[in-house]
């Protein structure tokens, strides 16, 4: 199996920088006329962020011919959601208005595409969004053309989004750091508006987050917060985390420590099941902690707001 080098992921070195049509062995680039054609008229399109704007893992997902059409996209964040038990994190997009991130859209020729691309995101489930406002990206150029879409899908996770709590008792989410004008980048995350609800911390990379997210939740362990269950369950899974890492106290999880767990997952098997027990201790110390309107699933909160969704995953409950 291909090595994936997990210190990049989402960040895909091949990520699409302008509309181009994907076949198994081509790029053909698109402009933004012919760009703007299809979304107009093809009724399969889902909005991609992570790895579904990499030609790389687009061309792994679906055989045939596709088309990605980098955007910018508003009212909504990119965060990390919860782990693979491969050791990433699944990307969930959350709404907030005001907000805006990078990303892309998958225009599929049919519906047989679209069900072979829900095949591949078992933890989602898909929504359908009227009237989506987008912003056409075209190279380094950023923004050049603003429309408004009649239909898109959005798979939507269905775990609850990875979080911890601060001093002020708010929760804290984790997003992909992304600059202005650097729309190259696929789900990164542009523009963050106030919110008094909850804090927004920006990660680099997966390893960085991975080490905010180890931190938060010992620290939030240690001063009570983790109230769901008791706190000799979660005494016992920091213990075995801390060990795990090396490491004493969370002012000691360095960087290195963390990435040492999350590299060379396909060729190290000892590695990966140190991994796995990592990613299962940790979605067990994040089941303790109290869940906010930004944290629940993003399916669930979908579905709340009227939202249609289809639970497409196999791992997603109607």
């Amino acid at each position: 199996m291909e090595k994936v080098d997990i210190r990049k992921y989402p960040y895909a070195e091949d990520w699409v920088k302008k509309p181009s049509v994907i076949s198994p062995d081509k790029v053909k680039i698109l402009s933004i006329g012919e760009a703007k054609g299809l979304l107009e008229k093809k009724p399969y399109s889902v909005i991609g962020y992570g790895s579904n704007v990499s030609l790389t893992i687009i061309r792994r997902k679906l055989e045939g011919e596709t088309t990605i059409i980098p955007v910018v996209l508003r009212d909504m964040i990119t965060a990390f959601g919860s782990f693979s038990n491969k050791g990433y994190f699944f990307v969930v997009t959350l709404p907030m208005e005001g907000a805006k991130i990078s990303g892309g859209i998958n225009v599929l020729p049919d519906k047989e595409s679209l069900i072979a691309l829900d095949a591949t995101e078992p933890n989602y489930g898909r929504a359908r969004l009227i009237d989506v406002p987008i912003g056409l990206i075209y190279g380094n150029s950023g923004v050049v053309e603003e429309m408004k879409v009649k239909q898109l899908w959005i798979y939507m996770c269905c775990r609850p989004v990875l979080h911890f709590y601060n001093e002020e008792g708010k929760p804290v989410i984790i997003v992909f750091e992304n600059k202005e004008g650097n729309h190259g980048i696929p789900a990164g995350t542009l523009e963050i508006p106030e919110n008094s609800s909850i804090e927004i911390v920006k990660a680099k990379s997966s390893v960085e987050a991975f080490q905010m997210l180890l931190k938060g939740l010992i620290e939030n362990m240690q001063k009570g917060i983790l109230k769901n269950k008791g706190a000799v369950e979660a005494d016992e899974i920091v213990r075995d985390l801390t060990k795990i890492i090396k490491a004493e106290k969370p002012d000691e999880i360095t960087i290195e420590g963390v990435g040492s767990l999350m590299l060379d997952l396909y060729s190290q098997w000892e590695q990966t099941k140190k991994v796995s027990k990592v990613v299962n201790l940790l979605r067990q110390l994040g089941e303790y902690l109290p869940q906010s309107e930004f944290t629940q699933p993003p399916i669930k909160r979908a579905i709340e707001k009227g939202i249609e969704v289809k639970p497409t995953g196999k791992y997603c409950s109607s």
